[in-house]
């Protein structure tokens, strides 16, 4: 009966998510909900401005897994992404206070430091699409 009961609130929050992603659109973001599979979204986000990454858009998954909402859902980018904070496969660290002080990605993190010009160049080598060009691909429009 737990079972049933968490999956209920798993796909009640999920539903809600749903909702509010509908009602409150983020100038920065869009998401592709699976038609298959409610609990599995493709999100397109714009690097924030007056950042780094302010000229690239990402793609990255998340995936709301049966623990959900008890658990965060699990994510990952699928863009390859130049940051301290994600390694080379996408994933991330979740951090309390994320920066550099605990880096996943060492490198990355001392050119962040020493070599401006570095990280330009390899944020702008992974993020060639527009958000346009994602959503052709994703939902073929």
């Amino acid at each position: 009966m737990t079972y049933r009961t968490d999956n209920n609130l798993r796909l009640a929050r999920i539903r809600s998510e749903i909702r509010n992603s509908a009602v409150k659109v983020h100038s920065h973001y869009d998401i592709y909900i699976c038609e298959s599979n409610m609990a599995l979204w493709k999100i397109v986000m714009q690097g924030p401005q007056e950042s780094s990454y302010s000229d690239g858009t990402f793609l990255m998954y998340l995936e709301m897994e049966d623990d959900y909402p008890n658990f965060a859902p699990k994510a990952r980018f699928l863009t390859s992404i130049y940051h301290p904070n994600i390694n080379r496969h996408g994933l991330y660290s979740l951090l309390l206070f994320p920066g550099f002080s605990d880096p996943i990605n060492a490198v990355v993190t001392l050119n962040f430091h020493w070599d401006q010009e570095e990280v330009a160049l390899q944020i702008a080598k992974h993020a060639t699409k527009t958000r346009a060009e994602w959503k052709k691909d994703i939902i073929g429009e």
